[in-house]
């Protein structure tokens, strides 16, 4: 793991200053330097000028190359973060006071991926081994034109050279065989061969859904002999999709629990050659059910997935991309297995029911929370009473209300249970959706429920009684009455509602004796943020305390609203650079990217330490002012401040939103250096 490797470097350090400190002469070898320095800049763990300081760049070198020489190392890091590689020092060699180290690179990111860098290094007799700053390479460091010095690091460069090129063959090799080791374990061949084309795919959605690359690729039957290019664009490709990083937005079709698929047998065919399609409902879309058709063909005893056309080349420009798509489609016979998507659904899933109201409520608040869409569905009655165009309309009614509680990272959003209203065999589930995308206002939405013989069952008018011609006038009536009565009540179950939301947080107040740590704070704004970044609001509330107990909550909806976004358009993740800690409060300054020139944001997250532990303060959204409207949104937050806090507290956070300013524009400075273009 990147931070345990990180640690370790970290020891080696305090080990070797304890050592000294004992009087235990320990000097770090050129391997454990040269380590660090590359795990530093991957974990901006120092700023560059810092690094550049450290290192034995001539004191000559002028401005402008040094600056080019700083701005190359900023791209070296940001590659080493973009592509998560883990590091690991493979070989040493030494001329004199020079070395030369080696180091892999195995991206998380992508099991194949891989990379060498290689280091020049320079033992100072006081300092130490100091790291060359331009990787694989002597230059700008003052060898004084001495022939000597230069023979060795000539020799050091060539080496690395070489080296470089050496390992690399071995580690992609390497990697290589673990992938297909993992592979045979995911998915072994005795259990493809002899399958059926159906099986295949139903098993290669699957896989997609869980994120499993090596048992997609043994399915798609690649990898098995000599690795090509072909192969290794194709595993990138799926590599890619299964993390949701493909421009178009094309593989969540295979991956997301926010879709439902069936798997559909095409006739025609022979023994060589099969079609089999992927109907997938996708209620982002306002024609909800898609279609994705596989072709399998019959070699080496097994079926063999091809991969369609529109997936592999879901990473292109939109026209290419829309192009494919359309090449696809063969619009007679897919609009027929379109409308027969719910039929399908029906035949193939077992309905989910409950005994009672109540289990219902509960278990339908579990699916909208964790489970998938698929469950959802499941729970809808089914008749034979029912109409085509009425089970397609239940359908996309349960789907329109999935999206209300998901959003589909439009928004962060969550839903809550608060109310149960039945009349015999007519029932009503009313939910509180909360979600940043809706900050106005709380919005309640009722589930109508009917009780068939197998048991409780979403309605198929889902919000309403209608959607049912030929339900009866009994049930119906009762379905009508459950409406009237959620109607009555509604003003009270939005007090009920408005409660239990206010009831998430705590007070912004100091325990009595409470202090908040460093690291504790740090801990929750990375649990907060990661859990924003979800999506799952409700859990991102138990982070939070307020400042104003009446409009606080509108206020730290409308900022999660904006951090939401930010927290999902972020190209790198995000990056700690201080904390403050002072008595019951403490602060901690974020940088976070939105890509590759754009301007980073910097927030300071305010925590306080109150009687239930430490919560961070999420009506007051300080950040640093790059602009004009961030200084009026942050002269409103001390507004609040000053309102709510005693003057003493409120010079505090005054003092630590210094501190935040004065740290952000100094790592700003250093962001913008290494994110400009090469002169």
């Amino acid at each position: 793991m990147i931070w345990n490797e990180v640690f370790k470097t970290r020891l080696v350090l305090v080990a070797a200053a304890l050592a000294c400190n004992a009087g235990q002469v320990h000097a770090l070898e050129p391997g454990e330097v040269a380590l660090t320095f590359l795990s530093d800049l991957r974990d901006e763990a120092r700023a560059l000028d810092e690094m550049l300081e450290a290192s034995v760049l001539s004191p000559h070198t002028g401005d402008v190359r040094r600056a080019a020489i700083s701005q190359r190392l900023g791209r070296v890091g940001r590659y080493l973060r973009d592509n998560q590689y883990e590091l690991e020092v493979v070989g040493e060699k030494r001329e004199g006071d020079f070395a030369a180290v080696v180091v892999t690179a195995v991206s998380k990111h992508d099991p194949l991926g891989i990379d060498v860098f290689a280091l020049g290094l320079r033992q100072r007799k006081e300092s130490g081994w100091g790291v060359a700053p331009v990787p694989g390479s002597f230059d700008n460091v003052d060898l004084a034109y001495e022939e000597a010095l230069e023979k060795q690091t000539d020799a050091l460069e060539l080496w690395m050279g070489a080296e470089r090129l050496a390992r690399r063959g071995e580690l992609q090799e390497k990697v290589l065989a673990a992938f297909r080791k993992r592979m045979d374990k995911a998915m072994p061949l005795s259990r493809v061969e002899g399958a059926s084309p159906v099986q295949l795919v139903k098993a290669f959605a699957k896989a997609c859904q869980e994120g499993d690359l090596p048992a997609a690729m043994v399915l798609l039957g690649k990898f098995e002999g000599e690795l090509t290019q072909e192969h290794r664009d194709l595993q990138r490709v799926i590599s890619r999709g299964l993390q949701g990083l493909d421009r178009r937005g094309h593989w969540r079709l295979l991956t997301s629990p926010s879709v439902v698929r069936i798997v559909v047998q095409e006739d025609g065919g022979d023994d060589l050659d099969a079609e089999v399609s992927l109907l997938v409902f996708d209620p982002n879309r306002g024609k909800p059910v898609r279609l994705v058709r596989f072709v399998l063909l019959y070699a080496g005893k097994r079926w063999r997935i091809e991969l369609p056309s529109s997936l592999r080349l879901a990473d292109e420009d939109r026209v290419t991309f829309q192009r494919t798509l359309f090449q696809e489609q063969d619009h007679d016979e897919d609009g027929n297995l379109r409308n027969r998507f719910e039929m399908l659904f029906e035949k193939q899933h077992e309905p989910l029911r409950a005994d009672t109201l109540k289990e219902a409520g509960e278990e339908l608040g579990r699916i909208l929370q964790e489970g998938s869409l698929e469950q959802f569905f499941r729970f809808v009655h089914r008749s034979d009473d029912l109409s085509e165009s009425e089970r397609r309309t239940a359908y996309r009614y349960l789907g329109e209300f999935w999206n209300e509680v998901h959003e589909d990272g439009k928004a962060a959003a969550g839903s809550e249970l608060i109310e149960v209203i039945e009349n015999g065999d007519a029932g009503m589930l009313v939910f509180h959706l909360i979600s940043t995308a809706q900050i106005e206002r709380l919005n309640l939405t009722p589930l109508v429920l009917m009780k068939d013989e197998s048991g409780w069952a979403i309605s198929p008018g889902v919000t309403t009684s209608g959607n049912y011609t030929k339900l009866g006038d009994e049930k119906r009536g009762r379905q009508e009455e459950v409406r009237s009565r959620y109607n009555e009540q509604k003003d009270e179950l939005i007090k009920k509602a408005t409660a239990g939301l206010l009831g998430r947080f705590v007070g912004a107040k100091p325990g009595e004796g409470k202090v908040v740590g460093k690291e504790e704070a740090s801990e929750l704004v990375a649990k907060f943020r990661a859990r924003l970044r979800e999506g799952k609001l409700l859990e991102a509330f138990e982070c939070g305390a307020l400042l104003d107990p009446e409009e606080g909550a509108w206020e730290a909806l409308k900022a999660m609203s904006y951090e939401y976004r930010g927290a999902r358009q972020a190209d790198t993740p995000d990056h700690e650079f201080h904390v403050q800690s002072g008595n019951g409060w403490a602060a901690v300054s974020l940088r976070i990217d939105s890509g590759l020139g754009v301007v980073p944001d910097y927030p300071m997250y305010l925590v306080v330490a109150t009687s239930e532990g430490p919560r961070i303060v999420v009506d007051v959204g300080l950040r640093l002012a790059t602009n004009k409207g961030r200084e009026v949104l942050n002269s409103r937050v001390w507004k609040r401040v000053d309102a709510h806090l005693e003057e003493k507290e409120s010079t505090l956070v005054r003092s630590l939103f210094e501190g935040h300013v004065g740290r952000s524009k100094i790592d700003l400075a250093e962001w913008e250096k290494s994110n400009k273009l090469s002169p």
